[in-house]
């Protein structure tokens, strides 16, 4: 059966390489080809001002500018605002139950983790 392809844009931003490569082996498996990959948030939020995209898929927890960091600012830009933006993470069973951001500590019970 063959996989219906589509024109969607898709920014993926995730400090670890192994899971750019997990999210756009996904993606690509769905159909989705035109997959922007950036190492960090400062970096994509560059791009996202000059090229337009369907989603925005990022990391949470990453150097620098962290996930929510990053949706704060894109919430911001009255050009960008009104992207959709899935934020995932990937938490080892060994790590604390709370996760730390410069704004709020949000318990891990409240997150969907993808």
């Amino acid at each position: 059966m063959e996989t219906q392809q589509y024109n969607h844009k898709i920014i993926v931003v995730d400090d670890q390489v192994i899971m750019q490569r997990l999210v756009k082996q996904y993606l690509t498996d769905m159909g989705v080809s035109n997959v922007l990959i950036f190492n960090n948030a400062p970096d994509a939020l560059s791009a996202l001002r000059t090229e337009p995209v369907d989603l925005i898929i990022s990391d949470w927890m990453m150097p620098d500018m962290d996930g929510l960091m990053f949706l704060k600012e894109v919430r911001q830009d009255e050009h960008l605002k009104n992207i959709p933006f899935l934020m995932m993470t990937l938490v080892d069973q060994k790590e604390k139950k709370s996760f730390t951001s410069k704004e709020k500590t949000v318990d891990s019970k409240s997150l969907l983790l993808l």
